[in-house]
Parts: structure tokens; C-alpha cells; sequence
């Protein structure tokens, strides 16, 4: 018993003075995000995890389409500037940390209508006619009478089409006629002629009364989603 309570007291002793290390993990250094998507004018922050020593920061490819802004060892904010691809290096010691950014063109998914002072919409089909169109935007043109159902204004560039007769013309239809011929309708009729449909107008019936008649000057503004 005796030398029992002598060894335990030992133990005691020998754990006060060397206590049991424990083990931690280590976290790594590492980027939020080794991908990143953005839009043209905007920014995001692009985090670095974990990181207490100094990082140079550097656009390693793509300088025109993005800038490094507000840099620290936490991180560092990226602005897009226009379309393109890039990538961002974090460079710690002999270590560096890689991020790819793809910089988009933001989309146009609605038109706005500016006609004698009032504002009008238009919801955009998705198709290659429409997506030529808004790179021309925004414009103010001056739209020409014809048949007493629509307005039309020839574009000073042509734009792929997809052209089919449509089974009948709607009040605030947006069409293409040829590859040219921005078309807009205020009356629906039946037609035997061919287009590419662009888009709707989402108030059609005061749509059509603000054009009125004769030619018109009308302002069209793409929405950014």
C-alpha cells in the first residue's frame, strides 16, 4: 500500500511539472475563393484565410480587365473593369495562392421606352438579335410612321436574324424586319410577312397611345439585371 500511494504521488508530481501537451490543428493558409465570377463595375473582396504574415499581391494575367484595391494580409477587394479573364496571385514567402476571375458583361433583360415624356417597359427575348441590339444602347431615334399599326427606325448596323411569320401582330410587339429595321407596333393585325421577334412591351394599350400618330422620338434604354 505504502509503495502504492508513493507511486501515485508520483504521477501527481511528474503531470504538475510536465503537463500533457495537447494537439491543435494548424490551420492552412488559403484564397475564399480560387474562382471568381463578376460583373463589369462592380467589386468583391477575395479573402485570405489564416494568414498572419506579409503578402504581396499582384494581377498575374488580365491587367485591363480588373484593379487590386485595399490590400492587407487579410485580402484584398478586386474591381472589374470590363470583360475579360484574369487572375489574381497572393505571394507569401515561397508560397503563392492562385485565383482565376471571369469578368461578364452585365445582361440586358428589359428595355426602357421614353416616348413624349412617359416611361414605358419591354421584357427582352433571349436570342442573338436582341443581344446585338443592346450593344447599341442606349439611343434616341426618331421612329417613322407606317399603315397606320407601327413605328420604324432603320439601324445603322445590320443584326443576325431568325426570321418567321409570326401568326398574328399584337399590340406592343417589338420586331426586326430584315436584318435593319427596328419595328414597333401599336395595333394587332394578321401578317404574312417575316421577322425576328425582340421583345414585349408590358403596357401595350398606353404604350400605343403615347406614340400616337406620325413619327415619334422615342429614347431606348437597356435594364441591367
Amino acid at each position: 500500500m505504502k509503495k502504492s500511494r508513493l507511486f501515485f504521488l508520483f504521477l501527481v508530481i511528474v503531470l504538475l511539472v510536465y503537463p500533457v501537451k495537447q494537439s491543435y490543428a494548424v490551420e492552412k493558409v488559403a484564397l475564399s475563393n480560387t474562382k471568381l465570377t463578376m460583373i463589369e463595375g462592380t467589386s468583391k473582396q477575395l479573402k485570405l484565410k489564416n494568414n498572419k504574415k506579409k503578402v504581396v499581391w499582384s494581377v498575374l494575367s488580365g491587367k485591363n480587365y480588373i484593379a487590386l484595391q485595399d490590400k492587407s494580409r487579410t485580402g484584398v477587394r478586386i474591381a472589374a473593369k470590363k470583360k475579360g479573364t484574369a487572375k489574381v496571385q497572393a505571394t507569401i514567402g515561397k508560397k503563392k495562392y492562385v485565383c482565376t476571375i471571369a469578368v461578364k458583361s452585365p445582361e440586358v433583360k428589359k428595355l426602357k421606352l421614353t416616348v413624349n415624356g412617359q416611361e414605358f417597359f419591354a421584357n427582352l427575348y433571349e436570342n442573338a438579335t436582341t443581344k446585338e441590339l443592346v450593344k447599341a444602347l442606349p439611343m434616341t431615334i426618331t421612329m417613322k410612321e407606317l399603315n397606320g399599326n407601327e413605328k420604324y427606325y432603320y439601324l445603322p448596323s445590320k443584326l443576325p436574324v431568325n426570321a418567321t411569320v409570326p401568326s398574328n401582330i399584337n399590340t406592343g410587339d417589338i420586331m426586326l424586319y430584315g436584318n435593319d429595321c427596328l419595328v414597333f407596333f401599336y395595333k394587332s393585325f394578321n401578317t404574312s410577312y417575316r421577322y425576328t421577334s425582340i421583345g414585349k412591351v408590358t403596357n401595350p394599350d398606353a404604350f400605343a397611345k403615347a406614340l400616337g400618330a406620325g413619327n415619334v422620338k422615342m429614347t431606348i434604354e437597356g435594364i441591367m439585371e
